[in-house]
């Protein structure tokens, strides 16, 4: 809902919609999209490695756009998931969760 008034902004603040010459236009655009997909070369390789592909692109999107949204206030881990149990860093001077019981035999 948010980025919709700055969509039509943008629509109306960029000047290749009024362009009139038709090859004018797709040359200008398309040169825009080579122009992005050479600035994204560099990341092939980051998502070549990854495990998941699709998963890790969808990951870095949805963070991306909650970056956007919230800047760079960040939940802590006990905000995002309110029920799981807290464990303490290795080193913290504490002794930790008690063990689990061994199941029975």
């Amino acid at each position: 809902m948010r980025d919709t008034f700055g969509l039509a902004a943008d629509e109306y603040a960029t000047p290749l919609p009024y362009l009139s010459n038709q090859y004018l236009f797709w040359s200008l655009w398309l040169l825009d999209k080579v122009d992005l997909r050479s600035q994204l070369l560099s990341e092939d390789r980051l998502i070549d490695s990854a495990y998941d592909p699709y998963t890790f692109v969808r990951n870095a999107y949805l963070q991306h756009r909650e970056f956007l949204v919230h800047g760079s206030q960040n939940e802590t881990p006990e905000e995002e998931f309110p029920n799981e149990p807290q464990q303490s860093a290795p080193g913290s001077g504490s002794a930790g969760a008690p063990a689990a019981p061994a199941p029975p035999h």
